[in-house]
C-alpha cells in the first residue's frame, strides 16, 4: 500500500495491566462499584499518527496481536494443565470487538486533547482472551488512549483515563496505582486505596465466556446487587482493613466473601466446595472474575504452598490451571515517544480499518 513517505509522524508506546476478576463487586445503597485484582501481565499498545487538519475525517488501521502468558505454569504441571481442555486461554479464538474498543479509545482521547489526525495505526500485543474475565477490553482501552497521548506528547492522569474508558464501557480500576475503588458503570466514585499486601495467585479457568458487556446490562442486575449487599459491605470492610494493614489473610477474606455472595448473580460449579478445599490446603482463600470464568487461588507467597496449590487445582474436575502470578499494583506506563518524518507501518495483516462517519468537534 503506498505511504506518505515524508509525512510527519507522531509515535507513543503504552501498557496497562490485565486483572484476575475482582477483589470485591457489588453495591453500596444502589451505587456500584468493584475492586479490580491487577496482574503483572499488560497489554501493549503502540500508537502511529499522522497528524491532520480541522475537520478532516481520519482512517484508523488496527494490528491486534496474542503475545506471551498471563501466568507461569509450573514446568511439572504444563503437560497435563494444556493438553487437552477445548477452552484454554491460548487456544480460545480472538474476539471481535476488542479492536473497536481500541479505536473508541483512540477517538476519545483525540476529542479530550482537541487533536485531529489524518491517519492512525495502532498495534496491540496482549496475553489477554476475551471474556474470561481478565479487564482484556480495559486493559487495550487504556493503553491505547495513554499511547495517543503520548504520540502527542501528553500524559493522561488516571481520572482522565477512567473517564475515557467509562465512555467506551464499564471499566476496570486499572488506571489507578495500587489497588482502587471504581464506580466501574458511571464512574460517580474514585478512590485509591493503596499499594497491595503479597499475595501470590493460582488461576484456574473454568471454561466458556461471559460477555462483561451482556452482563452489565441484564435487567436484574440491579436487584441482584441490592440483595447482597449486606456481605459485599462486609467483604468491603475486610479487604480495606487488609489493605491498610497490610494484612493478606484479611484481603483474601474478604475477597472470597464477595466471591461467595456473588454466586447468586452468576454461579460458578462448585465455588463452596473449592473454597473449602484450598483452604485446607494452606490457600487464602479465593478472589473471583465476578462478570468472567476465570477464578484465583489466593496464597503467601510460598513455592512450597503454591505448588501443593497447583498440584491440587490440576485435576479439579472440568478446568484448566492458568498457571501462577501474584496480585500487583494498577497503573498505565508510558514510554518510549518519539517523533519524526517517515512512513506509517504496513496496513496489510490481520488488520482492522474504520472511517470515522463523523468528524471530531
Amino acid at each position: 500500500m503506498p505511504v506518505d513517505a515524508g509525512a510527519r509522524i507522531l509515535v507513543g508506546t503504552a501498557r496497562a495491566p490485565l486483572t484476575c476478576g475482582e477483589l470485591v463487586q457489588g453495591s453500596l445503597a444502589g451505587r456500584d462499584f468493584l475492586i479490580s485484582c491487577p496482574i503483572p501481565a499488560y497489554s501493549r499498545a503502540r500508537v502511529w499518527l499522522e497528524p491532520g487538519d480541522p475537520g478532516e475525517t481520519a482512517v484508523v488501521t488496527l494490528h491486534r496481536y496474542p503475545a506471551g502468558a498471563i501466568a507461569s505454569v509450573p514446568a511439572m504441571y504444563r503437560l497435563r494443565s494444556f493438553a487437552a481442555p477445548p477452552h484454554s486461554p491460548l487456544t480460545d479464538p480472538q474476539p471481535t470487538g476488542l479492536g473497536q474498543k481500541a479505536v473508541r479509545a483512540l477517538e476519545v482521547t483525540l476529542l479530550t486533547l482537541g487533536q485531529w489526525v489524518r491517519r492512525a495505526v495502532i498495534e496491540i500485543t496482549t496475553p489477554g482472551p476475551a471474556g474470561k474475565g481478565l479487564g482484556t477490553s480495559t486493559a487495550d482501552i487504556l493503553a491505547t488512549a495513554q499511547a495517543t497521548a503520548a504520540a502527542l506528547g501528553r500524559r493522561l492522569g488516571p481520572v482522565e483515563l477512567a473517564r475515557i474508558a467509562l465512555t467506551i464501557e464499564p471499566s476496570d480500576s486499572t488506571m489507578f496505582p495500587g489497588l482502587a475503588m471504581l464506580d466501574h458503570r458511571r464512574g460517580t466514585l474514585m478512590k485509591v486505596l493503596g499499594p497491595p499486601p503479597p499475595l501470590a495467585l493460582v488461576m484456574l479457568d473454568l471454561g466458556g465466556c461471559v460477555d462483561t458487556e451482556q452482563f452489565n446490562r441484564r435487567p436484574d442486575l440491579d436487584a441482584a446487587n441490592r440483595e447482597k449487599e449486606p456481605r459485599v459491605r462486609e467483604a468491603l470492610r475486610l479487604v480495606y482493613r487488609g489493605i491498610r494493614e497490610h494484612d493478606p489473610a484479611l484481603v483474601a477474606r474478604g475477597a472470597t466473601l464477595s466471591a461467595l455472595a456473588h454466586q447468586a448473580v452468576l454461579p460458578k460449579p462448585g465455588l463452596p466446595e473449592l473454597v473449602e478445599q484450598v483452604c485446607a490446603r494452606g490457600g487464602l482463600g479465593v478472589v473471583n472474575t465476578h462478570s468472567g470464568t476465570v477464578l484465583g487461588v489466593l496464597a503467601a507467597p510460598s513455592a512450597r504452598t503454591i505448588g501443593r496449590l497447583a498440584h491440587f487445582l490440576t485435576g479439579w474436575p472440568g478446568a484448566t490451571l492458568v498457571g501462577v502470578t501474584r496480585v500487583t499494583g494498577g497503573g498505565v506506563a508510558t514510554w518510549n515517544t518519539g517523533a519524526g518524518y517517515g512512513k506509517l507501518p504496513a496496513t496489510s495483516g490481520p488488520t482492522r480499518t474504520r472511517f470515522w462517519t463523523s468528524a471530531p468537534t
